[in-house]
């Protein structure tokens, strides 16, 4: 039959999974070294999304009898990657904000208002997107590893994510070293102590509605990140009966064709004959 002889093949994965799971690989290294070698923060998050895009690529990617695994763990870091993604870029605004001499460019600069709590913000976020326990990409990554043990890719999947998160570690502590640590006093302000320069830049910035918002706005993907940590066990559960969903093909087959029979003459004008039909 035409339903089983096409389209079976067609969604089964063996035609694009393998590609998908070397185009990931390249992905993901190519991204971590974009991350290494940012000069602004924005930059890096967006090579972080990038490097997230080719971690799911390699999940996609995977098949064999654990390929409802694998794409439960890639719809688990799809949902952590777009969550933490915003709220860094949020956190990169705000620190451009408050650092009009470097904005978020990854050099020394003045002290911030708030440095202790937006460097433990910053810390948290950098935590969860190199996938480092006990925040969600952690969780995520265990997924797809785990899917990949049986694997005939378990080599290179595995050693492409771990050098990866070893390579985003190291590029985002030296942003948070650079940005919250290695701050510079201006000229005006020489001859004073870390706390009073910090205290007077917090005096001199006025703190109105937006800004509170804003501030608002950064904790709150942390906050959700939190709670899928939290309540991980049913997230995992739902998105393990989405991913049994999306492999039963022939719910969506039946649904579209109840006899599983594709006739060409269903799809012909009345009265238009085709020739090779009788061949």
């Amino acid at each position: 039959m035409l339903a089983d002889n096409y389209i079976g093949p067609l969604y089964s994965g063996d035609l694009i999974a393998p590609w998908l799971l070397w185009l990931g690989l390249i992905t993901l290294i190519l991204a971590a070294i974009g991350v290494m070698a940012a000069r602004f923060m924005r930059g890096q998050v967006a090579y972080l999304i990038i490097a997230s895009v080719g971690t799911i690529l390699i999940a996609l990617g995977i098949d064999g009898s654990t390929r409802e695994v694998a794409v439960s763990g890639a719809l688990y870091y799809w949902i952590h990657t777009t969550i933490l993604s915003a709220g860094m870029f949020l956190l990169a605004g705000w620190i451009m904000q408050n650092r009009p001499q470097q904005s978020d460019t990854i050099k020394p600069a003045p002290p911030m208002p708030n440095p202790i709590l937006i460097g433990s913000l910053f810390f948290a976020y950098a935590v969860a997107m190199a996938g480092l326990p006990p925040l969600t990409g952690f969780i995520g990554k265990v997924m797809i590893l785990f899917a990949a043990i049986e694997t005939p890719q378990t080599v290179p999947v595995f050693t492409a994510i771990l050098i990866s998160s070893l390579l985003l570690i190291v590029a985002l502590a030296r942003t948070g070293s650079v940005i919250f640590y290695q701050t510079r006093a201006p000229a005006s302000q020489a001859g004073q102590t870390s706390a009073e320069i910090t205290e007077n830049t917090s005096q001199t910035q006025p703190e109105n509605n937006q800004r509170r918002q804003i501030s608002f706005a950064i904790y709150l993907p942390m906050a959700l990140t939190v709670a899928m940590v939290i309540f991980a066990n049913p997230v995992t559960k739902w998105l393990d009966n989405t991913a049994l969903q999306l492999a039963d093909q022939k719910a969506y087959i039946d649904a579209v064709m109840p006899d599983g029979i594709l006739d060409p003459e269903d799809f012909i004008e009345p009265g238009y004959e085709l020739d090779y039909l009788e061949d």
